[in-house]
């Protein structure tokens, strides 16, 4: 049985990346971000999908992980500031349930007051953000197309096996950012910054569940 930490992605392996400044022509100055990297789905997701259950008991570290992840860059921009200003001190600990199932039928569901996204509809095909037309899903259509990112991180050989992708640049490992290539990736569509880092750290958290279920580790 391989080494199961090995397999599992890390929030920090896909870490958010500001950028600026930048001077505006009032002169203001400004913040940007790289591209949000959200790693692939695990490729027996292709058939299985998304599982409305386990997604659901997903949804507190998904949450708790997009709150790391905009605490180290809320200085960059006032609508991360005042979004996580708005959370409560038990959302931030745990101590509370992450959202209120509205709907519930078995396959798929709707979860209202998640925090930071306002609310999900959770679908065999991945997640809908409610009230906007944004989404993150899985679409066969896309699945075969090979696509490539760029990262600092060095990813175990199982994990680049276990997923298919392909370190395309080995010799700059730990040097400097380099391009690693794979399929299975999420479609976003229509996207804010924040449902970008949330759909990022619910395929992390959806990822390494499926391993773990794979490998008969919890």
């Amino acid at each position: 049985m391989p080494n199961i930490s090995e397999l599992l992605f890390r929030r920090e392996y896909f870490s958010i990346e500001a950028i600026g400044p930048f001077t505006r022509r009032d002169g203001k100055q400004y913040y940007d971000f790289n591209t949000v990297v959200v790693p692939p789905y695990h490729p027996s997701m292709l058939e299985e999908g998304v599982d409305f259950k386990v997604a659901l008991s997903l949804l507190g570290e998904t949450v708790r992980e997009t709150i790391a992840d905009l605490e180290g860059v809320e200085d960059k921009r006032t609508e991360i500031r005042m979004a996580l200003e708005r959370l409560t001190p038990d959302q931030r600990t745990g101590e509370m349930p992450y959202g209120e199932v509205k709907m519930d039928y078995g396959e798929y569901g709707e979860v209202h007051q998640v925090p930071l996204v306002y609310g999900i509809q959770i679908l065999k095909d991945g997640l809908h953000f409610l009230g906007s037309s944004a989404e993150c899903t899985i679409n066969p259509y896309f699945d075969d197309n090979l696509r490539q990112f760029r990262t600092n991180t060095v990813f175990p050989d199982a994990l680049l096996q276990e997923y298919g992708m392909r370190d395309l640049e080995p010799e700059k490992a730990g040097k400097e950012q380099r391009w690693v290539e794979g399929t299975h990736f999420w479609h976003r569509h229509n996207v804010r910054f924040i449902q970008d880092v949330f759909s990022k750290n619910f395929a992390i958290a959806y990822d390494n569940s499926v391993v773990r279920r794979k490998y008969g580790q919890r």
